[in-house]
């Protein structure tokens, strides 16, 4: 008797002929062979439900497959499943005429689902939770949708879990109307309010809704954040908002490009633990009440942030200016040509030491795709006067 546990593909390519024969190598219900947890990692699978035989034995399952009705073949025949994490890479094939009916005559043991989806049909995806609804316990959805989901859709899965998880980037919304308020409204009845946290925001340039719940349990935003999000809305107005599992943001406003000391103040209190800031845009520091510039004279420092990623060409005095709020920078990716604006606009050994980060460990320079520059010693040395003894690589 064998017993499988794990499987891993990494570096693989990502949609081959074969791809359904490799996961149906190891869950043929064989006597001789015993496999009760799998892991397919580096692979997506394209799942042809013409060759599957159902499976008992396998309870936990870690896999990403092409579309979305690859996830209901899967359940079909693997019924016995207790556990799964899934990533759906393309969403509902246009194509390919899935029966989802089908899916009410399945008898689920799911206890945690954990999915990861591009455009996927909540229509059918709620289907498909109701079936199981009598065993799950955990559900943890992050999907990117050209929709709004909101409470009263989530509400009636909510009530049977014991713990939910959800991250909804909602983009392509053109729709005028989408309204914040009822939005909120719609996750403020007893059931959400008792237990369940839940924040979005809005970026208007780009149209899109980002959803989470709840905050403090979210890893990282795959969108980047603007002015707007010191607008988000928060649907139990008492609570401390905090995200500590966030390590890393993007700003990128290309509608107001002007952060304020109060947003670099809200990043503070709400990204307790960042790590990484990302500037892509163009962008300028200005005072909260008037547009004056940025004043060193603030007790708003992102004492957490270690690295510094502008790889776009910026308004080196903004640049400096925003170095102030970083007081324990250790590495600095930035752009070639930023990086000599700063380092030539010096104009006395006075300002030059005044300006130095002696904590500043490492500069990595990005170079545009047509620029093939040889970084000579007076280039370093002036760039040593600047930022000290930090190393230079490019």
């Amino acid at each position: 008797m064998r017993s499988l546990r794990v499987l891993e593909y990494q570096n693989a390519t990502l949609f081959s002929k074969i791809d359904h024969e490799i996961l149906t190598e190891f869950i043929i219900d064989d006597s001789s062979t015993v496999l009760s947890s799998l892991t397919i990692d580096g692979i997506c699978l394209s799942i042809d439900s013409g060759i599957f035989q159902i499976c008992h034995t396998l309870k936990r399952l870690t896999l990403s497959v092409e579309y979305q009705h690859h996830l209901f073949i899967l359940l079909e025949y693997l019924p016995e499943l207790e556990y799964l994490s899934i990533g759906i890479r393309e969403g509902k094939a246009g194509k390919y005429d899935y029966n989802y009916s089908k899916t009410k005559t399945l008898q689920l043991k799911l206890r945690q689902l954990i999915i990861s989806a591009n455009d996927i049909d909540f229509n059918d995806l709620n289907l498909l939770l109701r079936q199981c609804q009598s065993t799950l316990e955990i559900l943890k959805l992050r999907l990117k949708i050209d929709y709004i989901i909101d409470g009263r859709m989530l509400e009636p899965l909510k009530r049977p879990l014991k713990q939910f998880y959800f991250y909804f980037f909602c983009h392509s919304l053109a729709d005028p109307s989408v309204n914040t308020d009822d939005l909120l409204s719609s996750f403020q009845t007893s059931s959400w309010l008792q237990d369940q946290s839940v924040m979005f925001f809005k970026n208007s340039f780009y149209q899109t809704y980002t959803i989470v719940s709840p905050p403090y349990n979210c890893h990282n935003f795959n969108c980047s954040l603007t002015n707007e999000f010191l607008n988000y809305r928060l649907n139990n107005r008492h609570e401390d908002m905090k995200m500590p599992r966030i390590k890393r943001i993007f700003l990128n406003d290309k509608q107001q490009p002007m952060y304020t000391i109060r947003f670099f103040t809200m990043l503070q209190s709400i990204f307790i633990n960042l790590q990484i800031l990302e500037i892509g845009s163009s962008f300028h520091l200005m005072e909260n009440d008037d547009n004056n510039n940025y004043s060193c004279k603030t007790d708003t420092k992102l004492t957490t942030v270690h690295t510094l990623i502008i790889v776009n060409n910026q308004d080196h005095l903004n640049v400096k200016r925003l170095f102030r709020l970083l007081p324990n920078l250790y590495r600095l990716v930035i752009d070639y040509d930023l990086l000599v604006a700063s380092i030539y606009d010096l104009h006395s050994v006075e300002r030059q030491k005044k300006c130095q980060y002696q904590q500043l460990q490492e500069i990595l320079i990005h170079f545009q795709p047509n620029q093939h520059i040889e970084l000579d010693d007076d280039f370093k040395n002036r760039v040593k006067l600047v930022y000290g003894e930090a190393k230079i690589l490019s």
